[in-house]
């Protein structure tokens, strides 16, 4: 009787213990995947990020995400960089019991993409770049001997982009910022991303291809290459003629905002009309 009493007692709390931690589970899942995605993103774009909401859905297999923003190195005097109010990803539960995260949708939404040019002649954007350089050297770490983690694996299905606006702001021409906003208002689908670099680039370069903003920023042809749309939805002779528009509209504002074109202005406008057509030269071939 005493042993049947004690192993009653053991039962009872080993499922106060199972049902505890099921309540922790359930309370704190969000902010496990809160932390986990803000550390993610910051190893991907090299950026600090701010996350205001976690929904974890284990019945929909769902993750929501809601008023996530990039913020810009801590020498730049404008705090966001990028401001993405809604992404909702679909996941497999099953993949991801084998270690694989296979996303089955995207939804992304990126309400506005800051551009700046620091009075010393830096980019915001030049942390991506670095980012992806400190990955790359990686494997040579190492091969030298230092611990490396291996990649996740990553696989997305579809990719649902909404993209907004585009703010771009030039302090390296004058005392007061030159300051030019493009609407861009693109709502188009991706399949098939198998690298979460290759997600940033998408987004990046459906971004700055179209506002031509690439040339200005002088932004290399390795880094958004020709061929990273090869599922989008928007044809490359439509991208080029808003590209040419947009080389217009910038030079446009450089003589309203200083009155003459500068040296400097016309040399950033210059760099802009030989590099817009970078990205479509295979299609002229």
């Amino acid at each position: 009787m005493r042993e049947r009493i004690v192993s009653v007692k053991l039962f009872k709390r080993l499922l106060w213990a199972v049902l505890a931690a099921a309540v922790l589970v359930i309370v704190f899942k969000n902010e496990a995947v809160k932390a986990a995605l803000t550390i993610g993103t910051k190893q991907i774009t090299g950026l600090d990020v701010d996350l205001a909401k976690v929904d974890l859905s284990f019945t929909k297999s769902r993750v929501e995400l809601a008023g996530l923003r990039l913020e810009n190195p801590a020498d730049f005097q404008d705090r966001v960089l990028a401001d993405i109010p809604h992404v909702l990803m679909d996941y497999s539960f099953g993949d991801l019991l084998k270690g694989k995260l296979h996303l089955e949708n995207i939804q992304f939404h990126l309400k506005e993409l800051s551009i700046i040019r620091n009075r010393s002649g830096k980019l915001n954007l030049d942390a991506f770049k670095t980012a992806q350089g400190a990955k790359e050297e990686a494997p040579q770490k190492a091969e030298t001997g230092q611990a490396s983690v291996p990649p996740q694996p990553l696989r997305i299905d579809a990719l649902d982009l909404r993209i907004e606006k585009l703010v771009f702001k030039d302090y390296s021409l004058m005392q007061d910022p030159v300051v030019k906003i493009f609407d861009l208002n693109i709502h188009e689908k991706h399949e098939n991303i198998s690298d979460p670099e290759m997600l940033v680039k998408i987004i990046l370069a459906r971004t700055l291809r179209t506002t031509a903003i690439s040339g200005l920023t002088e932004w290399k042809k390795d880094f958004l290459p020709e061929d990273l749309f090869q599922t989008g939805s928007v044809p490359a002779k439509a991208l080029a003629e808003k590209g040419v528009q947009a080389v217009s509209r910038v030079e446009q504002t450089l003589v309203k905002t200083t009155g003459l074109m500068g040296e400097k202005s016309k040399e950033l406008a210059g760099s802009l009309r030989e590099n817009v057509k970078i990205p479509f030269s295979k299609n002229k071939e």
